[in-house]
């Protein structure tokens, strides 16, 4: 199959903290892989009392602003 690529990750709530991650096959990310990027940006940035760090795994940036009721 495809290589996996995760192209960005952006900050989309600071209250509570909340990370969208962009990649060309959002939904093929294996689940073990979601809790480490999880786990390393609890660890990186001092979440470690918050309990969902990332929302969601989005393939466009217009997914995020549909998902949030932007446009």
């Amino acid at each position: 199959g495809r290589n996996i690529n995760i192209y960005y990750a952006t900050q989309v709530s600071s209250s509570p903290p909340t990370f969208a991650i962009f990649s060309n096959e959002p939904s093929k990310i294996h689940f073990s892989y979601q809790r480490y990027l999880t786990n390393s940006i609890r660890e990186v940035f001092g979440f470690k009392e918050v309990q969902e760090v990332i929302n969601s795994y989005y393939k466009t940036p217009e997914q995020v602003l549909k998902k949030f009721g932007i446009i």
